[in-house]
C-alpha cells in the first residue's frame, strides 16, 4: 500500500503536471488572465499544452519505439539526456512564442525558467542520476517566493504553503521507491530553485 501510495505521488506530481501548476497560479492567482479575450486565452493554453505536453510526449513515444529509452519515467540514468533536452527546447520554442507574440505578464518568463531547470538536470544527470521531480519543486518554489517577494502578491502565501508540502511528500515517495539518494534530491531541489531564480530575475531586468 505505501509503495502504490509513493508512485501514486510520484504520478500526480511529476514535473510536466507541476510546471502546468506554475501556469495555472499565474493566471488564477496573478490576474494575468484579464489581460486576454477569449481568443487569446485559447492561443495560450494551446500553445502551453501543444509545446510541454504534446510535443515532449510524442518523442518520448517514438524514442521508446525506437528503444531509445525502455520506459517513460526514465529511470535509467544514461537515457535522461536527449528526452531532457528535446523538452527543455519544446519550452525554448514556447518562450520565443510568446516574446514574439508580445506577452505581457510573468509567464513568458516562467517559461523560460523552466526550460533552463529542464538543462540543469540534462547537465547534472552527467554526474549524479538528479531527481527532475525535486528540481521541478524548487523551481515552482522559487517562481512563488519570487512572486510573494517582488510583486507583493500576499495572498499567494499559502500557495507557498501548499507548494512545500508537496514537496516533502514528493522527497518522502522518491526516497520510499529508491529512486534517489537524500543528495541527489537536495541537489535537485535547490539547483532548481537557484536557476530558476536566477532566470526569472534575469528575464525582468533585461526584459527576455
Amino acid at each position: 500500500m505505501k509503495k502504490f501510495i509513493a508512485h501514486f505521488i510520484s504520478v500526480v506530481f511529476h514535473p510536466s503536471i507541476l510546471q502546468l501548476l506554475g501556469y495555472l497560479i499565474i493566471w488564477f492567482f496573478l490576474g494575468d488572465l484579464k489581460r486576454f479575450t477569449p481568443k487569446g486565452i485559447q492561443y495560450l493554453a494551446t500553445s502551453i499544452l501543444l509545446f510541454t505536453w504534446g510535443i515532449p510526449l510524442l518523442t518520448f513515444m517514438i524514442l521508446k519505439l525506437v528503444g531509445q529509452i525502455k520506459s517513460f519515467t526514465l529511470e535509467n540514468q544514461q537515457e535522461r539526456f536527449i528526452p531532457y533536452m528535446v523538452t527543455a527546447l519544446c519550452y525554448f520554442a514556447c518562450w520565443r512564442l510568446f516574446v514574439n507574440s508580445h506577452i505581457q505578464g510573468v509567464i513568458a518568463p516562467y517559461t523560460l525558467a523552466a526550460a533552463v531547470v529542464i538543462v540543469f538536470c540534462g547537465v547534472t544527470n552527467f554526474f549524479t542520476k538528479i531527481s527532475a521531480h525535486a528540481a521541478g519543486c524548487g523551481g515552482i518554489t522559487a517562481f512563488v517566493l519570487f512572486c510573494f517577494m517582488y510583486g507583493g502578491l500576499a495572498e499567494i502565501r499559502w500557495i507557498l504553503v501548499a507548494i512545500l508540502c508537496i514537496t516533502g511528500m514528493v522527497f518522502s515517495a522518491r526516497k520510499y521507491l529508491n529512486a534517489h539518494t537524500d543528495q541527489q534530491l537536495l541537489i535537485g531541489y535547490f539547483g532548481g530553485m537557484f536557476v530558476s531564480a536566477i532566470t526569472l530575475y534575469l528575464s525582468f531586468v533585461f526584459s527576455l
